[in-house]
């Protein structure tokens, strides 16, 4: 107990930072939706990251595996990995997402990879919507449903979506997040080659 006239620190050791607390908000807010989370491991084959077109990747010097020899560059092909998995065991109705550390270069002059905080989702197969209406597969629509769903949660404001060609998306059903002026992410359906090759429904 807290006895009269002693100050309470601010800072009190065991609570959230505010980098946690957004965390939990959007991992609370994309479970509320009906989305799993998931937890891949940060090393993938450099070919699954390629049609992305992210830049480089980190490469290990010493890689215990040829398929997993680089640090990924976004969170989309571990959740990939995870749909085709379930698909190929006949449960390809899945919808995921993963708050994760991404990896990028080194900026000029540092040592070690540069480290992002980010989100990623994916809905794959059929979406139950009985006794409402027919169940249906899903759709690029379905992927915004989550972005609002993020964008909610965080009481985002000045966002908006910007269509665009997003190299490893389908063409003309993909657009950039954007928040105040700034290119946050992308949303949109994937490109028919990278389901192929994964062998996501």
């Amino acid at each position: 107990a807290i006895g009269r006239g002693v100050a309470r620190p601010r800072d009190q050791i065991g609570t959230l930072t505010h980098a946690q607390r957004e965390r939990r908000v959007v991992a609370d807010a994309l479970v509320g939706a009906g989305a799993a989370e998931a937890t891949t491991i940060p090393l993938v084959a450099p070919e699954l990251l390629a049609p992305f077109e992210l830049g480089p990747p980190v490469e290990l010097a010493n890689s215990l595996r040829a398929d997993e020899s680089v640090l990924r560059t976004a969170l989309v092909p571990g959740l990939l990995s995870i749909a085709a998995a379930n698909a190929a065991r006949g449960h390809p109705d899945l919808a995921l997402f993963e708050l994760g550390t991404i990896f990028r270069a080194p900026a000029s002059g540092a040592h070690q990879p540069t480290e992002r905080q980010h989100v990623a989702a994916l809905t794959t197969g059929t979406l139950a919507r009985r006794p409402l209406e027919p169940d249906r597969p899903v759709d690029v629509l379905d992927a915004v449903d989550l972005l609002r769903v993020v964008v909610d949660a965080l009481e985002l404001a000045d966002w908006e979506l910007q269509p665009a060609p997003i190299p490893g998306y389908h063409p003309t059903r993909a657009a950039r997040v954007v928040v105040a002026g700034q290119p946050v992410g992308m949303v949109g359906e994937l490109s028919a080659a990278i389901l192929a090759a994964t062998g996501t429904p």
